[in-house]
């Protein structure tokens, strides 16, 4: 989602919206799931169940997205460090 971006947003039957502040704004949704540390872009990581994993600040490159990702799918990180999963994965990008 954009951060800054001013369309309304509903989600679990609250209705976010953007929030003018300085010479731009925030989107109060953004906020909310960056826990109010407003820094772009910023990945924030979900379970299914819509709990929030954590959030990863800064640019993902295909590389690295997709170890995140990877990282976050896998039953093991619960028993795995991310520099144990990070130090033995294994990327399926093709360049």
């Amino acid at each position: 989602m954009d951060g800054e971006g001013k369309e309304p947003i509903t989600y679990k039957e609250y209705t976010f919206k953007f929030k003018s502040q300085g010479r731009s704004g925030y989107h109060e949704l953004s906020a909310l799931l960056m826990n109010g540390k407003l820094s772009y872009p910023t990945t924030v990581i979900m379970s299914k169940e819509e709990k929030l994993l954590d959030r990863i600040p800064g640019y993902l490159d295909a590389r690295k997205m997709e170890m995140v990702l990877a990282y976050f799918m896998k039953k093991d990180r619960k028993t795995k460090s991310w520099g144990q999963f990070s130090k033995n994965f294994k990327s399926n990008i093709i360049e």
